[in-house]
């Protein structure tokens, strides 16, 4: 019978192995040591190596049981070995398993959708494999038991079960998880057989794979042979293993000793420690529930929580930041390590961003996924821009790409100020600015059929590609050359007489390329890991960042099941969301034993309040952690200069001569409200550039409603069809753009109906009515202008503005804020001499309880003319003084509502 040994959580796994087994064994050559994860196989080899010192040595063989390859195998183990069918490759598992699903009867989805379901189902085929289940498991299973659309669920598996493995039958091909699986079984059958006659050590498994227990039970069931836990909690009595629940970091290795029929109070160490005060910390907070009530009893002392600390940091940004800086300290050392721990993608993100600041590059031991590498961009920006038919953002996109040469990008952008700012152009083609970016056109063709080649479309895709930009610089170095052999092996697998629609094309090319991660092979530091923890439980640093120690992150949420409930799960035998707490619970607790210890957390991601790890909760509950907070200190001081000054408000005053002698009445408001506005756009003559494939916007919409509302009043002919077509055709650049006809054009056929009746009742006999009209008036040399929407001429004048906005109320007109209906009053009056007699707003809301609202001035108006012919004088007066300066936002509480020139006067600084 053989042995079972444990190795203390606070001892270095690997490096207490390799010490042990020196000292146990003479031959090395002839041991055999399984270990979980190949990340492991490397260290244990140098730490044999170091400990062995200047003595020869024949490393023993090292071999991972959860990624057993075909050079890992050995004759004497496997004489039918050549009978064992080969694995599918995971690109056409994913590519056979979608068309299964695309063309299964009954499913509606396109071939990118289907390959989204395919990747959900591998999933779920992986984790029945790993139970040594497959898709029959589900023939258990009733479907009267469930929900309708469960019963639906559970149908559609069963059917692409039997399709799926009728597919593997006939092509004598394996799921990878279950050959590794049988493999595995053989090599226990050989050793049930043939005890080892030489020692064989199984290390650091969990035993949550089954095919994995029956190989430790084989091994075991010879005297030579081994099993060697890491990190059996000896605070815990062999009856508290009995009450412990799947959430318990201990419940993987009590289930496991219970498989090989063993507890462990029977368990040896493989060297002798003593139960540490940390140990005896991170134990207590862990404990079962029933044992909580033990906490009261725990004395937190300061030698368990030594180099122990917690940093909370504001948000994600500064978490990284800090944990940044706490590895750049390291660095500091030649002689120390670290790692972080995390399962938070998007922090690990920033930690490498971080560190680059330093030109240091760390191995992120979760890699790139190959869709974020550049050749991939370009590539499936390419074919984006091409179905978006050269949509100006998908365009643009494209052409900012790193691979783009410098005088391609300088024409670009002068097309895109000329033609791809405003209004998306119909038919707009780069072809024909950009004559050698004809080979587009041909791809671009692809898109305009309803179905196509799926290998004819990526063939042509990759040639375009390599004509649009040089082939040595498409698949430069290690990752372009890895995204090249990874989309020929795609080629191959794709079914020549396959045809999809091409409009999916973009998104199925990005599912299927998004499958790989890139890990670089060279130029990272040597002394620092981003590792999961998973895999950093077995490695060995002085400093150990527990990172993003949040629910969500650690433990990590579930992944989605799409196919699976609770109730499905437990009835085939699949392991529920508690295991996977369990097994995250098993990590913290070693990873927590290292000689210093760094937990990081936000209190805010994207926005909201973050619920802190059940861990760290249980670990505070007990024991108060040392304040990390010297490295958010750093952090926001890392950013923060060390004075601050704020900006003061800008007075420009420019010279006389640039100061313009004209000035229109809209603009007068403008200068009213904010001065500097009128500097920018007057004096410095600052235009903004319009959006990028605009939208409606409101005053877009009023634009529009003006032009359509002048052109049909100059060509009047009391026919609402007439004003109609005049506002499809205004409208027309716009219709394709979200709300405009849901919400726009609706507001317009409103406003539209009632002008057609109102302008019936207007134009009687007499009246004359002017349209756009426009006048000056001339006060201390300055040239007033003013263009009016609408005046009506009956023995008086009547002027009216339009206004799709809420207009302005009548005191600000009174207090010269708004002084555009007096300025045309004093100017209309004076151009067609007759008195005014009405000033109104017409409020064009288009809403369906009243499209119009019309607001008329109530007030004297030959007073207020009077008191804006006197404004205007001393305005103009001011406004020739070279002293007087284009203050900006005088007064907030009269802003713009719309102002263009904010971020140039950095109002955000220094306005209160």
């Amino acid at each position: 019978m053989g042995e079972i040994y444990n190795i203390s959580s606070a001892l270095p796994f690997l490096d207490t192995l390799a010490a042990g087994v020196l000292a146990r064994f003479d031959n090395l050559a002839e041991i055999t040591i399984y270990l979980p994860n190949r990340r492991s196989a490397r260290p244990l080899a140098e730490s044999l190596f170091k400990l062995a010192g200047e003595k020869p040595l024949i490393l023993p063989k090292i071999e991972v049981i959860g990624d057993v390859s075909d050079e890992d195998l050995e004759p004497k183990y496997f004489p039918d070995y050549e009978k064992v069918p080969g694995a599918i490759s995971p690109t056409a598992r994913l590519y056979q398993i979608a068309r299964l699903i695309h063309e299964k009867d009954g499913v509606r989805t396109d071939f990118a959708q289907s390959v989204a379901l395919a990747k959900s189902l591998i999933v779920l085929m992986d984790e029945l494999h790993n139970k040594n289940l497959g898709l029959d498991a589900l023939k258990n299973v009733v479907p009267e038991d469930f929900a309708g659309h469960w019963q639906v669920t559970l149908d559609f598996l069963k059917i692409m079960a039997e399709d799926w493995q009728g597919y593997l039958q006939k092509h004598n091909l394996l799921e990878p998880i279950k050959r590794r699986n049988l493999l595995i079984e053989k090599l226990a059958d050989y050793y049930r057989e043939q005890p080892p006659q030489a020692p064989v050590i199984i290390a650091g498994t969990t035993g949550t794979v089954p095919a994995t227990v029956e190989l430790v039970k084989a091994v075991l069931g010879g005297d030579n042979g081994y099993l060697v836990l890491d990190g059996l909690d000896r605070n815990l009595a062999d009856d508290d293993f009995k009450i412990i629940e799947e959430t318990h970091p201990q419940y993987n290795l009590g289930q496991l000793l219970a498989h090989v029929s063993s507890t462990p109070g029977a368990v040896k160490e493989w060297q002798a420690a003593e139960i540490t005060p940390r140990q005896k910390l991170i134990s207590t907070a862990l404990l079962p529930t029933e044992l909580t009530p033990k906490w009261r009893e725990f004395k937190c002392e300061e030698n368990p929580r030594q180099d122990l600390h917690l940093i909370e940091a504001a948000n994600l940004e500064e978490e990284a930041t800090a944990i940044a800086l706490a590895l750049r300290e390291v660095l500091e050392h030649a002689d120390k390590t670290a790692m972080v721990v995390s399962n938070n993608r998007a922090l690990a993100a920033r930690v490498r961003a971080k560190m680059r600041i330093w030109d240091v590059e760390i191995n992120d031991a979760a890699g790139e996924n190959y869709a974020a590498l550049p050749t991939s961009r370009f590539l499936l920006e390419l074919a984006e821009m091409l179905r978006a038919k050269q949509a100006p953002v998908e365009l643009l996109s494209f052409f900012k790409h790193p691979f783009i040469a410098v005088e391609l990008k300088n024409k670009i952008r002068e097309i895109e100020l000329e033609h791809l700012r405003g209004p998306r152009l119909e038919n707009f083609d780069i072809v024909e600015f950009i004559p050698e970016l004809l080979p587009l056109k041909e791809l671009a063709r692809v898109f305009e059929h309803k179905e196509f080649s799926l290998l004819a479309i990526f063939d042509l895709h990759i040639k375009v590609a390599e004509k649009i930009v040089a082939r040595e610089v498409l698949w430069k170095g290690d990752r372009g050359g890895k995204v090249y052999e990874y989309l020929q092996e795609f080629r191959a697998n794709i079914d020549a007489q396959h045809k999809i629609d091409p409009q999916a094309y973009p998104e199925i090319l990005a599912r299927f390329i998004s499958t790989k991660t890139y890990r670089p092979p060279y130029n990272l530091h040597p002394r620092i890991n981003i590792l999961p923890p998973a895999e950093a439980r077995m490695q060995a640093a002085n400093l150990v960042i527990i990172a993003g120690m949040n629910e969500g992150s650690f433990p990590a949420l579930p992944l989605t099941d799409s196919f699976m409930n609770i109730d499905i799960r437990k009835k085939i035998g699949l392991d529920l969301p508690a295991r996977d707490i369990g097994k995250a619970a098993h990590d913290f607790e070693l990873l927590s034993q290292a000689k210093c210890v760094v937990y990081t957390r936000s209190i805010k991601e994207q926005g909201s309040p973050a619920v802190k790890s059940r861990f760290l909760q249980r670990l505070q509950a007990v024991c108060e952690i040392h304040d990390g907070g010297r490295y958010c200190e750093w952090a926001r001081a890392f950013y923060e200069p060390e004075k601050i000054e704020a900006a003061k408000r800008p007075e420009p005053q420019p010279p006389l001569e640039a100061r313009p002698r004209e000035l229109s009445a809209t603009r007068v408001g403008k200068l009213m409200r904010d001065p500097y506005v009128v500097y920018a756009e007057k004096i410095l003559r600052l235009k903004k550039l319009a959006d990028i494939d605009e939208e409606v916007t409101a005053d877009k919409f009023g634009n529009f409603i003006h032009s359509a509302l002048e052109k049909f009043s100059l060509r009047y002919d009391a026919r609402l069809e007439t004003l109609l077509g005049i506002g499809a055709r205004e409208f027309a650049p716009f219709e394709n753009k979200l709300g405009a006809k849901t919400f726009w054009w609706p507001k317009f056929l409103r406003i539209a109906g009632w002008f057609i009746a109102n302008e019936a009742a207007a134009r009687v006999d007499g009246k004359k009515l002017y349209f756009e009209d426009k006048g000056i008036f001339k006060a201390g040399g300055i040239t007033f202008t003013a263009k009016a929407d609408r005046i009506e001429a009956d023995g008086g004048l009547k002027i009216i503005d339009y206004k799709t906005g809420n207009p302005p109320g009548f005191d600000a007109v009174d207090a010269g804020l708004d002084p555009q209906l007096a300025i045309e009053a004093i100017i209309f009056g004076a151009k067609y001499q007759q008195a005014v007699g009405g000033l109104e707003y017409w409020y064009l809301k288009g809403a369906s309880e009243e499209a119009v609202k019309i607001k008329p001035y109530k007030r004297d108006i030959a007073e207020m003319v009077a008191a804006t012919k006197k404004g205007l004088e001393n305005l103009a007066a001011a406004f020739l003084d070279e002293k007087t300066p284009f203050i900006a936002r005088p007064w907030s509480k009269f802003a713009l509502k719309y102002n263009d020139y904010e971020h140039l006067a950095r109002i955000k600084e220094w306005d209160e």
